[in-house]
């Protein structure tokens, strides 16, 4: 069995890959545990098809049967962040062949962090290493490098500075609907194709050789697991406030549901094709927590009537003790543009304990039409996290 706490920098003892060998891995999420399993074990199994597209169900990438521990096992996940985490620190930077992701999608967090996986791809499929533009542009960065480092821990050893062989390098331009990325050649310096920014490609993304037997959402998990590793700085704030939200610890608060409703924007846009009542969402998954005595509850969502959905059904108010997080709510990916550069880095810093607290919740239910919640989902299943996502839109959608 493992056991994941997080550190800065963390090693992992584990007797199941050989004895006493030790595999350097860190992580904000606690991997599948003794209070998970239990819950899981009393669950019953489903087999999930994730699907490429929310139009066309039977486009099928994935099909995951939630009591098998052949793919997304924790043991298959130390391996890939292992690999990950060699191949993106080598002993010498001045010699690695890096391409450097420049510009970034307008969009939400969660829309933003998947595009930066599938470039990611990309860029290992054609055996490079990944590193961010110092400074770069990425418009939910709070810091002076302007790049993801600014929540996460640094996703390599080597930088997009001028320590770096313009000669080994090329830079990947990241905006909207058109990427130049790793496709086809980096012949010359800052070489770069241009693709079509759509899930497709990321499709017809294989992973690397060590992997080559596992499944795209698999690989594309994996990719979001290693580069959302919380810095310290974050690390420090999210568990601050977690800890106002749970003041036994969230460890103390275990077994524990979560779950997330989008609204909103995402029905106005069409991305949702309607919006769902809370009591809709509590249908799929009520039975389950309590055949498995889960009766915390953490509920999250832009929209204040959540709640008072929750608290005027005397039935669920009787059975869960609710946790949520103190928030100003209503905010969408056009009202944070809005805001000011201190109250963005706020809303921001939210949205990621939010990550961390669902992240590591037993059971999980939300909008999976939702980048966010997507996100949340592949994570979950890399820290070997499979009970079944809880979503009242019939479908699987994995795509961009």
């Amino acid at each position: 069995m493992f056991r994941f706490t997080y550190k800065y920098s963390i090693k992992i003892k584990t007797t199941t890959v050989k004895e006493h060998e030790t595999l350097r891995i860190t992580s904000s999420v606690n991997l599948a545990d003794e209070i998970y399993l239990k819950i899981a074990n009393i669950i019953p199994c489903k087999n999930i098809s994730y699907a490429r597209s929310a139009e066309n169900n039977s486009a099928k990438i994935d099909i995951l049967n939630t009591c098998s521990s052949d793919f997304f096992s924790v043991q298959s996940t130390l391996s890939a962040q292992e690999w990950l985490y060699n191949h993106q620190n080598p002993a010498d930077c001045s010699t690695a062949r890096i391409a450097v992701i420049n510009n970034y999608a307008w969009s939400g967090m969660g829309s933003s962090i998947h595009q930066i996986v599938w470039t990611i791809a990309k860029v290992l499929e054609d055996n490079r290493i990944f590193v961010y533009a110092t400074p770069g542009n990425w418009m939910w960065a709070d810091c002076d490098e302007k790049n993801p480092n600014c929540f996460f821990i640094p996703v390599s050893n080597c930088k997009s500075s001028g320590e770096i062989d313009q000669g080994h390098s090329a830079k990947i331009n990241h905006q909207k609907l058109h990427l130049c990325t790793a496709y086809s050649s980096f012949h010359t310096a800052y070489g770069a194709s241009v693709i079509s920014g759509n899930y497709g490609h990321y499709g017809s993304t294989v992973p690397p050789e060590p992997f080559s037997n596992q499944s795209f959402n698999w690989w594309r998990a994996q990719l979001a697991f290693y580069v959302t590793r919380f810095n310290k700085r974050v690390m420090e704030h999210v568990k601050r406030v977690s800890h106002e939200i749970f003041p036994q610890g969230i460890e103390h608060s275990r077994p524990l549901i979560a779950l997330f409703i989008r609204r909103s924007d995402k029905v106005a846009t069409g991305e949702m094709k309607k919006s769902y009542t809370l009591e809709s969402y509590f249908d799929l998954f009520d039975s389950d927590a309590r055949r498995a005595s889960v009766r915390n509850l953490y509920l999250n969502s832009e929209d204040d009537d959540v709640f008072n959905e929750f608290h005027k059904n005397q039935h669920l108010v009787r059975y869960y003790r609710l946790f949520y997080l103190n928030q100003t709510r209503g905010y969408t990916f056009s009202s944070w543009l809005e805001e000011s550069p201190e109250r963005q880095s706020q809303i921001s810093l939210a949205f990621l304990t939010d990550l961390y607290i669902e992240s590591n919740a037993d059971m999980h239910a939300g909008t999976l039409s939702s980048n966010w919640c997507r996100l949340i989902d592949e994570i979950r299943l890399s820290a070997g996290k499979t009970i079944p996502f809880y979503t009242p839109e019939q479908e699987y959608y994995q795509g961009f």
